[in-house]
C-alpha cells in the first residue's frame, strides 16, 4: 500500500483506468469468443445437421416417389397410353437419379456419414441402392413388356425388401442427424447458459475489481485530503497547534508534496504569529513607557516654558529698570555737568571776591545782593543736587552750606564791614574747597557717563538676552506641544499595539500557555510603566534674587 501511495496520482489514476480497460476488454474478448463458439455451434447445427437431414429427406421424397410412380406404371390403363406411360418412366428415372445425388450430397455435408461406426448404413443404402436400382429396370422392363403381373410380383416382393432397406438405412441416418442436432443444440443452450453465467461472473469480478480499486484509489486520495482538509479548517479557525502525520509526510505523491507544504506553512505563520505577538508585547509596553516619558518631557516643557515666561518677565522689568537707571545716569550726567560748571563760577566768583573784598566791604548794597543771589544759587543747588539722588549727597551738602552761609551774609549783613576780613577768609577756604570739589564733580560726571554706557550696554545685553528666552520660550512651548503629540502617538501606538494582540490571539500557537504568561508578565510590567508614566514629575526649578547682596557689588563706588 505504501508504495502505491508513493506513485503519483496521475500514474494512479491512469494505471487504474488501464487496468479497467484491460479488465474490460478481457470482458469483451470472453464474450466475443463464446459468441463465436455458439455460433459455430449453430452453424453447425444449421449447415450440417439440418440441411444433411433436409437432403435425406429429399432423398427419402424421391425414392417414395420413384416407388409411386412405379406403382402407377402397374395400374391398369397406364400401359396404353404412350404419353402417360413416358411421364412416369420419365419421373421414377428422375426420381430415383435424385435419390442417390441427394444422398451423395447429405454424405459430403454430413458429418455423420464421415464416422466409421455409421460405414455400414452407407454400404447397407448403397447396395440397397443398387438392387433397387436393378429391379426397378426389370419391374420398367416388365411393364413394358406389359407383363404386370411379374413386374408386380418383383415389386411387392424383392423390389420392397430392398427399398425398405435403403429407406431404413436413411431413415437410420436421419435419426442419428436428428439425434446430433438434437445434442449441439442442447451442448449451444448449455454453452450459451455458460457464457451467461461467465458473463456475469466476468462482469461482476470486473465490478468488483473496479470498485476495490476505485475505493483504494478514493480513499488513498480522499483520506489524506480530508486531513489536509481538517488540518486547514483548524488553521481557518486560528488553530496552529495540529501537524501532519508522519505517515502522510512520507508519501512521496502529490499528498505528500501538499502535506510537507502544509507543514512548511504551518511552521511559517506560527513563527509570524510568534513574532507578531512578541513585538506587540514589545511594542505596548514600549509605547507605554513612551507614553510615560513624553508626559513627564510635557509636564518638564510646560514647567519649563512657565519658569521661561517668569525669567522672560524679570528680564523685561530688569530691562526696564536699566533703560530707567541710563535715562537717570544721563540727567544726573547733565547736572554734574551744570554743577560743575557752577562750581566753575563758584570758584571764578571767589577768586573775584578776594580781590573785591575790599569794595565788597563798602557796598554793603551789593553784598546783600550777592549774598541773595548767593542764596538762590544756594537753593538751586540743592534742587539739582536732590535730583541727582545718592550722586548728588556732597555737592546738597556743600549747597545747603552754600545756602546757610546766603542766609547768614543777609542776616550779618551790617557786621560785613566787621566782618569783611573774616569773608575774605572763608572766601579763600571756599576757594579751595571749590578747586578740591571740581575735580569730584568732574569725576563725578566722568563716571556717570561710564554708568550712563554701562547701562546702554546692559540695556542691549538684557534685550538680546531677553530675545534669546522669547525664543527659548517658544522653542520650548513647541516641545510641550511635540511631548504632548508624541503622547498622543504613544497611546495610539498602544492601543494599536493592543488591537493587534488581540487580532493575532486569534491564532493558537503549540506553547500558547507559555506566551498567556509571557503576555501576562509583558502586561503587568506595561501596567507598572504607564503607572510611573502618569506620576508628575518634581523639579526644583531655578529662583533669581534680584534682592540679595554679592560680593561683586562692592566694585561700584555708592556716592
Amino acid at each position: 500500500m505504501n508504495s502505491i501511495n508513493n506513485l503519483k496520482i496521475g500514474v494512479r489514476l491512469t494505471g487504474f483506468f488501464f487496468i479497467v480497460v484491460v479488465l474490460t476488454a478481457a470482458g469483451f474478448i470472453y464474450t466475443l469468443n463464446a459468441t463465436q463458439t455458439i455460433k459455430k455451434q449453430i452453424d453447425a447445427i444449421y449447415k450440417v445437421h439440418l440441411v444433411s437431414i433436409d437432403y435425406l429427406l429429399q432423398s427419402d421424397r424421391d425414392a417414395y416417389q420413384s416407388s409411386i410412380s412405379i406403382s402407377q406404371l402397374m395400374s391398369n390403363g397406364i400401359n396404353e397410353n404412350a404419353d402417360k406411360m413416358e411421364k412416369h418412366l420419365k419421373a421414377v428415372n428422375e426420381n430415383f437419379a435424385q435419390v442417390k445425388e441427394r444422398f451423395g450430397v447429405f454424405e459430403k455435408v454430413s458429418t455423420v456419414s464421415k464416422k466409421s461406426e455409421n460405414a455400414k448404413y452407407i454400404s447397407q443404402f448403397h447396395d440397397s441402392y443398387d438392387k433397387v436400382e436393378s429391379l426397378t429396370q426389370q419391374i420398367v422392363d416388365l411393364i413394358k413388356g406389359k407383363n404386370i403381373e411379374g413386374a408386380q410380383e418383383i415389386y411387392f416382393g424383392l423390389y420392397e425388401v430392398q427399398f425398405e432397406l435403403m429407406r431404413g438405412a436413411m431413415d437410420i441416418f436421419t435419426e442419428i442427424t436428428q439425434k446430433e442436432a438434437d445434442e449441439a443444440y442442447n451442448a449451444s443452450q448449455k454453452l450459451s447458459r455458460n457464457i451467461f453465467v461467465n458473463a456475469i461472473i466476468v462482469v461482476l469480478l470486473i465490478i468488483l475489481l473496479i470498485s476495490v480499486g476505485a475505493i483504494l484509489l478514493t480513499r488513498s486520495i480522499t483520506v489524506p485530503v480530508s486531513s489536509a482538509v481538517n488540518l486547514l479548517d483548524k488553521i481557518s479557525n486560528g488553530d496552529l497547534a495540529g501537524s501532519v502525520s508522519a505517515e502522510l509526510a512520507d508519501r512521496k505523491d502529490e499528498i505528500g508534496l501538499l502535506m510537507n507544504s502544509m507543514s512548511v506553512m504551518i511552521g511559517n505563520i506560527s513563527n509570524i504569529v510568534q513574532t507578531i505577538k512578541s513585538n506587540s508585547g514589545q511594542i505596548a509596553s514600549a509605547s507605554l513607557q513612551l507614553n510615560g516619558t513624553s508626559q513627564q518631557l510635557s509636564q518638564g516643557a510646560n514647567e519649563q516654558a512657565a519658569s521661561v515666561e517668569e525669567v522672560s518677565a524679570t528680564m523685561e522689568q530688569i530691562s526696564s529698570n536699566i533703560a530707567q537707571n541710563s535715562d537717570n545716569a544721563r540727567q544726573t550726567e547733565k547736572i554734574s555737568e551744570a554743577s560743575a560748571k557752577g562750581i566753575e563760577k563758584i570758584g571764578i566768583a571767589a577768586k573775584e571776591s578776594l580781590t573785591s573784598i575790599d569794595t565788597i566791604s563798602q557796598k554793603i548794597t551789593i553784598i546783600n545782593d550777592i549774598a541773595f543771589q548767593t542764596n538762590i544759587l544756594a537753593l538751586n543747588a540743592a534742587v539739582e543736587a536732590a535730583r541727582a539722588g545718592e550722586h548728588g549727597k556732597g555737592f546738597a551738602v556743600v549747597a545747603a552750606e552754600v545756602r546757610k552761609l546766603a542766609e547768614r551774609s543777609k542776616i550779618a549783613a551790617d557786621e560785613i564791614i566787621s566782618l569783611s576780613q573774616r569773608s575774605v577768609d572763608v572766601t579763600r577756604e571756599a576757594g579751595v574747597l571749590m578747586e578740591k570739589l571740581l575735580p569730584e564733580v568732574s569725576k563725578t560726571a566722568r563716571l556717570v557717563q561710564e554708568i550712563s554706557a554701562a547701562s546702554l550696554e546692559q540695556s542691549n545685553g538684557t534685550g538680546q538676552v531677553n530675545n534669546a528666552i522669547q525664543q527659548l520660550n517658544t522653542i520650548t512651548q513647541q516641545n510641550a506641544a511635540s511631548s504632548e503629540e508624541l503622547a498622543s502617538s504613544s497611546e495610539e501606538l498602544a492601543s494599536m499595539a493592543e488591537n493587534l494582540l488581540n487580532i493575532i490571539s486569534f491564532f493558537k500557537l503549540r506553547d500558547e500557555k507559555q506566551q498567556i504568561t509571557k503576555k501576562k508578565t509583558t502586561t503587568k510590567t506595561a501596567t507598572v510603566n504607564k503607572q510611573n508614566a502618569n506620576t508628575p514629575i518634581k523639579s526644583k526649578g531655578y529662583m533669581i534674587n534680584f534682592n540679595e547682596n554679592s560680593a561683586s557689588d562692592d566694585q561700584f563706588h555708592r556716592y
